[in-house]
């Protein structure tokens, strides 16, 4: 899962993958992480981006682009979802600390 972040993918294309249903990697996620796949894939694209943006000067759309996120405009409001401040917001704070 983590290297499909890498590129816009899908439950389903991650389920064909691993030769599975997206059902049965739906149960899977749920017992081991109690939320679903898509689920997952959802939280942890904004978090290996906030890594990104703190760790680097890339342009912001190609972090979005880098962590699986099908264009900029999708990336911003999961991104400011989970962490309450926008992404330029966010990468100044981190150069203040």
């Amino acid at each position: 899962m983590a290297e499909a972040v890498q590129t816009v993918c899908s439950v389903e294309a991650i389920a064909d993958e691993i030769r599975h249903s997206r059902r049965y990697l739906d149960r899977l996620f749920q017992v081991a992480f109690a939320q679903s796949a898509a689920e997952h894939l959802r939280t942890m694209r904004p978090a290996r981006a906030r890594k990104l943006i703190k760790a680097s000067l890339a342009e912001l759309s190609r972090v979005a682009a880098r962590r699986g996120f099908r264009s900029y405009s999708h990336f911003l409001r999961p991104y400011k979802a989970a962490f309450g401040l926008s992404r330029g917001e966010d990468r100044r704070s981190a150069r203040l600390a």
